[in-house]
Order: structure tokens, then C-alpha cells, then sequence
């Protein structure tokens, strides 16, 4: 009973959702179904009144009305049935970009730590694997509730035509088996026998779909291999020069064949499967149908009903016995479904934590949708700053702009290790940057170099300490707000198959010039003026026909561009060059670093040479700082982890 009573929260829960993603959906599903289920009801009730006008002799003038009623009436109910038709199709075509929205929209408000975790990723791909494998989750939802109303109001109809059957009495003398079809026994008899079926149907179909079920579940895991093997490798053209260079069509061909083969046996199975359960069915409808015929024909010669009666009646019944298996069905369907759907809503329901300042001002202000007394990042703008020094705070330098528009980010005793973790990825780590700056941030590798900057953009929140913005707690910010003082170029940056101005703006209205600035400013320039459609012009071929590829080094420049548009105060790059040798990355840093001109700019780098003009450079080994200063301070210091690192690079970049 608690599970029933959670599969039907679950159904109910799903059936919201839809309404949600898609409103009006369901009320069109309802009003579809009621003149699909209707139609053959009104041609059946009409056709068995010209019956028995006929048998009984009636007015040509009432035959011909019966006649041109069916007529009409099975016309306007087509119509009415292929309009709401045609409407339902048009918003199941809408319906499917809705879905899958619903779940970018959600993976695009996650928290990223959130996006990262295993945990997210495996839900994600549980919802994936539901639908590709047996079509489940919201889409079989549709389906399946579509089959429950249809063959609701198909059991409505048939109830309501057959009633009068039952309820028959015949007071006239009959004998033998006459006199049994007339009495109340056979109409319990009947009706007996119709509910038998329709148990033995939910029970053959519920073991049939669970059956099916499992058959699903065994073939999930080779189903998603064989999908990346197809989506990765033999779709996409990005692999075509490896595949043949080097051989691997074979290689490729015997991996998706073994588990091709894992999907065939899963489909045999199902069409033995449903060949069973669907045969018992059968079978137990066909001795069902026999009873009915005799039921109706025996009642038909003791003169209880007319001639045209027993089309009524046998139709009706018949449509009843169909409707309630479907109905049935249905529900079975919908309860099994409810596993993907589980799924589904374990992934909606993950938790949104960064919409607003998510801290209370250390003041005990309420209010905590902006930051301490009410103010936003804009207080330190030109205006906010000129009033900091007319009360006497010390004056700072000015952007490149010539504004006074100045941020000094500062973390205090910062520890952070990601979710499921026991390591520390960073520990106790309290460093301040000031506005205007160039600070490098080196490290080998796994030093900590990509978390620190990780923690600055605020993609994690720190475990220990607190990093503070111009003297503020960064989560008394917006994230949209924060976000906006910082322009970061990563590591693994991505560019998409939109046109080269759309990359640069991340938006869908760049504007031109600034585009073309930017590109420029990033020595991106020359192979500007030799594409087609220039800025218009679409990166990559997976849309467009006449998409350009672009090499590693031009998608570099690219997302450099991407970071001079947005033209934040603050410039991140996280060893977007590792790929390229030591002195092309001194060139890309040294280059950059004069186009920021007066913004404060973070270097990371495991390369110590990239960075040897900074300013400041901080040292981090083991996720701590362990080292900091000027190239020069840094150099001379023979006990510490720069010059252990600068001599171990020494030969890559001497002279």
C-alpha cells in the first residue's frame, strides 16, 4: 500500500511537471481523447438505430433523419477529433526541446560544484540511459497518459451504452438455455467474466512490462558504450584523421559489434517477451468475445433486445473489454515508468545555493541579496571610491579606463577539498592581490594553481576561511554581480559551433565593432580578414556547411578575444597555452599582459618563465603557499621551491 500510495505522488508529481514544461498540454490530451474515445460510440448507437428502424418498419422520413444524423454527427466528431489532433501534434513537437531545456536550464543553475560531482553526473547520465534504452521518463509519461484517459473515457462510453443489457428483465415464458441468458446469473456471470479478464490482463501485462524492465536494465550500461562509440567516433569528423592513420576502424567496429550484439539479445528477448504475456492475453479476450456474442445472441432470440441492439451491445462490450485492458496497460506502464522519473526528480530537486548573497552582513542587517548596508560592486566605482578618499581613505590607483573603479580580493586562511575528498586541495591559504597588480600564480601541476582560481571566481565556496572582495565577504554578493568584476580564460576553455562573433560576446547580439577590436587586440587579425563571412562566419561544421576549423592556437587567441571583450577589471588566464612550448606561452603571457594595460591581471603558469614580468608571483606546492615575491627576490632564494623549479626549467628557456 506505501508504495502504491508513493508510486501515485510520483505519477501525479510528473504529470505537474509536464503542466509546467509545457502548459496546456495535458487539458489537449484530455480534450482529444474525449472525441477519439466518442467517435465509434456515436457511429455504433447510430447505426443500431437505423437497424432497428429498419427491422421494425419504420418511416423512410425517421430513416433518413437516422441517417443523416450518423452522417453528421461522425463528421463533426472527425473533425473535432483530427483539430484537437492536429493541435496535440504541434505541442508534442514543442514538447521534446522543452524537456530537454528543463534539464540545461537546471545544469546551468547548479552550483558548479554541483556540476562537477560524480553524483550529478551519474543522475544526469541515469535519465539519459532511461530514455535511450526504453524510451522512458516524461516522454512515455505523455504517451502512457494519453492511453489512460483514451481508454477512460472509451470504458465511460461502453458503461454507458451496455448498462441497459444488464439491466434487462424478461417476464415471458422461456425454457432451457434461453431462460438462463434471461436471467440476472448470466448478466453477473458476464460481468464476472469481464473483470476476470481484465485482471488476467493487468497481471499477464505487469509481469510482461517488469519483464521488460529488467531486459532494459541489463543492457543499459553496453546500450550508453555503443552511443559513445557512435556519437564519438564514427558520427563526428573530428576523429576521421586518427581512425585512418592509424587503423582503428577495426578496433572501433569490434568494440560497437560486441555491444551491438548485448542490444540484439535484449530485443529478442523483449519480442519473446511480449509474444507471451501479449498470446495469454489473447487468448483469454477471444473465449471473452465468445461469451459476449452468446450472451447478446441468446438475449437477441428470447426477445429481449432488438436486432440492432445487438450491435450496440456486442460493440459496446467489445470496446469495453479493450478499454479496460488498455486502461490496465496504462497504469502498469505509468507505475514502471515512475523509476525514471525517480531519477528525473532526484536531479531537479539537487540544490541552487548561489542566486544571492547567501550570508548575513556582519552587521546583523537583514537583506542579504546585497551586500553590507544595501550596497552592490557598483559602490566602488568612480563615485563610491572619489567619496572614500573626500572622507580619507587612501586613494588608489586607476584603471585603464581612467576610472576609480578599483577591487582588492584577499583570501584569509582559505582551506577548500572538493566534495568526497579527504585531501586538501588548498590549505590555510591567506594571500591579498591588489587592484592594478600582476600576479603570478606558479606551481607544478596538482599544486593547487586551478582550484585557487576556482575559489576566486566563486565556482566552489571555501570550507575554512573567507575571501573578501574590497574588504567584503563574497558571498554577501550576488553571484551575477561578483561575477561580472572577472574576465578568465582556463585551461580546458571552450569555444562552440556558433558564428566567431557569438563566441567572442558570449551572446547572441555581439556588437561588431568590439568584436573586431578584440579579435585584433589577440593577434587573432590576419585570419579574421580571410574568413568568408568574417566575424558572421561559423566556427566548426557541425551546423553549418561552410563552418571554418580553427587550429588550437587560433581558438587560444579566440578566447583571449572572449576575455578583452567582457572587459572586466580583473584578468584570469589558467594556463590556456600549457599546450604550447615555454617561449610561445612567454610571448602569448608578455603580449596580453600590454593589451590589459592598467587592469589587475592573474597569471597561472607552471612555466616560472611566463611569468617573470609580473609584479608579484606566489608560489604553490602540496595546495599551499609556500613561496612569495618578485622574480628577482625569488631566484636567490637557493632553499626554496621557486628556484628548485626555475633550475629544473632552466634549459627550456636559457638566454
Amino acid at each position: 500500500m506505501k508504495k502504491m500510495k508513493q508510486d501515485i505522488y510520483v505519477i501525479i508529481r510528473s504529470l505537474k511537471e509536464i503542466r509546467r514544461i509545457s502548459p496546456g498540454h495535458l487539458g489537449l490530451i484530455l480534450l482529444q481523447a474525449v472525441f477519439t474515445a466518442l467517435s465509434p460510440f456515436v457511429t455504433l448507437y447510430l447505426s443500431t438505430q437505423i437497424l432497428n428502424g429498419i427491422v421494425n418498419q419504420a418511416e423512410p422520413r425517421q430513416l433518413f433523419f437516422y441517417a443523416a444524423a450518423t452522417l453528421t454527427a461522425g463528421l463533426a466528431v472527425h473533425l473535432l477529433t483530427s483539430f484537437f489532433k492536429h493541435l496535440l501534434n504541434q505541442r508534442q513537437y514543442r514538447f521534446w526541446p522543452a524537456c530537454r531545456m528543463a534539464i540545461s536550464d537546471k545544469m546551468m543553475e547548479l552550483d558548479y560544484g554541483e556540476v562537477e560531482s560524480p553524483k550529478t553526473y551519474q543522475l544526469r547520465q541515469r535519465i539519459e540511459d532511461y530514455e535511450n534504452t526504453g524510451g522512458e521518463g516524461l516522454g512515455n509519461l505523455l504517451w502512457q497518459f494519453q492511453a489512460l484517459v483514451s481508454n477512460a473515457f472509451t470504458l465511460g462510453f461502453s458503461v454507458s451504452l451496455a448498462a441497459s443489457l444488464f439491466m434487462a428483465s424478461y417476464k415471458g415464458q422461456v425454457r432451457g438455455i434461453l431462460a438462463f441468458a434471461a436471467s440476472p446469473w448470466a448478466s453477473v456471470l458476464l460481468l464476472a467474466a469481464i473483470l476476470l479478464n481484465g485482471f488476467v490482463g493487468m497481471g499477464l501485462g505487469g509481469k510482461m512490462v517488469k519483464k521488460s524492465h529488467i531486459l532494459m536494465e541489463e543492457v543499459i550500461a553496453a546500450n550508453r558504450i555503443y552511443g559513445y562509440y557512435l556519437e564519438n567516433h564514427v558520427l563526428t569528423y573530428h576523429t576521421g584523421k586518427d581512425i585512418r592513420i592509424y587503423g582503428q576502424k577495426a578496433v572501433v567496429n569490434e568494440e560497437m559489434e560486441e555491444h551491438y550484439s548485448a542490444g540484439k539479445h535484449m530485443v529478442e528477448g523483449q519480442i519473446r517477451n511480449e509474444a507471451k504475456y501479449t498470446g495469454g492475453v489473447a487468448a483469454f479476450t477471444a473465449m471473452l468475445s465468445s461469451f459476449v456474442y452468446l450472451f447478446v445472441g441468446l438475449r437477441a432470440l428470447a426477445g429481449m433486445i432488438g436486432v440492432g441492439d445487438v450491435v450496440l451491445y456486442i460493440g459496446s462490450i467489445s470496446r469495453f473489454t479493450e478499454g479496460f485492458s488498455g486502461l490496465v496497460m496504462a497504469l502498469t506502464r505509468l507505475r514502471t515508468n515512475n523509476d525514471a522519473m525517480r531519477a528525473y526528480f532526484e536531479f531537479m530537486d539537487l540544490p541552487v545555493s548561489g542566486k544571492g548573497g547567501n550570508i548575513q552582513p556582519e552587521d546583523g542587517k537583514t537583506g542579504s541579496m546585497e551586500p553590507v548596508n544595501g550596497q552592490s560592486l557598483q559602490a566602488y566605482s568612480a563615485e563610491g571610491m572619489q567619496a572614500k578618499a573626500q572622507a580619507g581613505a587612501p586613494e588608489q590607483a586607476q584603471t585603464c579606463t581612467g576610472q576609480k573603479q578599483q577591487y582588492e580580493v584577499e583570501f584569509c586562511n582559505v582551506s577548500f577539498r572538493y566534495p568526497g575528498t579527504e585531501t586538501w586541495a588548498l590549505r590555510h591559504i591567506s594571500l591579498k592581490f591588489r587592484a592594478g597588480e600582476r600576479l603570478a600564480v606558479v606551481g607544478q601541476n596538482g599544486s593547487g594553481k586551478t582550484t585557487f582560481i576556482k575559489l576566486l571566481c566563486r565556482l566552489y565556496e571555501p570550507e575554512e576561511g573567507r575571501i573578501l572582495l574590497n574588504g567584503v565577504d563574497i558571498r554577501q554578493y550576488t553571484e551575477e554581480e561578483y561575477r561580472k568584476v572577472f574576465s578568465v580564460v582556463f585551461q580546458d576553455f571552450q569555444l562552440f559551433s556558433f558564428s566567431l562573433a557569438q563566441n567572442v560576446a558570449a551572446g547572441m547580439t555581439p556588437d561588431g565593432d568590439r568584436v573586431s577590436k578584440s579579435l585584433e587586440q589577440a593577434g587573432f587579425g590576419e585570419r579574421l580578414s580571410g574568413m568568408p563571412l568574417g566575424i558572421l562566419t561559423c566556427l566548426y561544421k557541425d551546423f553549418e556547411e561552410s563552418g571554418v576549423e580553427i587550429s588550437g592556437g587560433e581558438a587560444q587567441k579566440i578566447a583571449l578575444a572572449r576575455a578583452l571583450y567582457k572587459d572586466a577589471p580583473i584578468v584570469v588566464l589558467d594556463e590556456p597555452t600549457a599546450a604550447l612550448d615555454p617561449a610561445a606561452e612567454y610571448e602569448i603571457y608578455s603580449r596580453f599582459n600590454e593589451i590589459v594595460g592598467g587592469k589587475s591581471a592573474i597569471y597561472i603558469s607552471h612555466r616560472l618563465s611566463s611569468c617573470r614580468f609580473c609584479d608579484d608571483i606566489a608560489v604553490f606546492h602540496g595546495g599551499e603557499l609556500v613561496q612569495r615575491g618578485t622574480h628577482e627576490e625569488l631566484v636567490v632564494q637557493e632553499e626554496g621551491k621557486y628556484f628548485e623549479l626555475w633550475r629544473a626549467q632552466a634549459q627550456h628557456y636559457a638566454g
